[in-house]
């Protein structure tokens, strides 16, 4: 018969059945006072930079090179008479073709303002 010590050494890491059984460490090591002095924290707020500060403009027009940065910046595409939701904001960027053919874009608001 082999002691209870030897028994638990060996047999801690499952239960009867073979399935792993929790740890029974009583700490992950993890502090939770610890938030502010990490070398590289990535708990602190940061303040939102946009891509482009006229795009978050209801009612901008964008042609020409600005409306191809405007597409590059947010990975889309044009196409005609579509409206794009720009990342995760309410706006969205409608595209057409104004009379002499150019390609325009146009931001417009897509979702409803957030309230207080």
């Amino acid at each position: 018969m082999i002691s209870f010590k030897q028994f638990f050494l060996e047999y801690r890491h499952d239960l009867a059945d073979g399935t792993p059984s929790q740890s029974i460490q009583p700490d992950n090591g993890k502090r939770a006072d610890n938030i502010g002095s990490r070398k590289h924290s990535n708990t602190l707020a940061k303040e939102y930079e946009e891509l482009n500060p006229k795009a978050h403009t209801p009612g901008a027009i964008f042609t020409g090179t600005e409306l191809l940065l405007l597409l590059g910046d947010y990975d889309l595409e044009f196409q005609e008479g579509h409206t794009h939701k720009i990342k995760n904001s309410p706006w969205g960027l409608t595209m057409y073709r104004d009379p002499q053919g150019e390609a325009v874009g146009r931001i417009v608001q897509v979702k409803p303002l957030a309230t207080k």
